[in-house]
């Protein structure tokens, strides 16, 4: 079941019944970053094991850790293998971390 909503300034957002999840090209991701040093930061996916990166700064470590799921999800997928999606909502969050969700295509 879908259900589109478009708002006033013209831009669709579409909900979709969890039943429906697997069939989607999208996945939303919740990431934990956090700054290692000066010079690096930590990006990892708090709702699939084992994917996460770095890079120099917040925007890059995203990116990478977006390349990263990609990554891990082909692997499943190619092995046939069901994906081990946890539920990140009751995760602890260090203080001075970083919490976001990202949609990954």
């Amino acid at each position: 079941m879908t259900t589109d909503m478009t708002w006033k300034n013209d831009a669709m957002t579409q909900y979709i019944d969890a039943s429906s999840w697997s069939e989607c090209n999208e996945y939303r991701i919740h990431l934990l970053i956090v700054k290692d040093d000066e010079e690096s930061y930590s990006a990892i996916a708090l709702n699939l094991p084992g994917a996460g990166s770095c890079g120099s700064s917040e925007e890059e470590a995203v990116t990478h850790a977006k390349d990263a799921v990609r990554a891990v999800l082909e692997e499943y997928k190619s092995s046939g293998e069901e994906i081990p999606w946890h539920n990140a909502d009751g995760n602890d969050i260090p203080a001075g971390a970083i919490h976001k969700w990202v949609i990954v295509d």
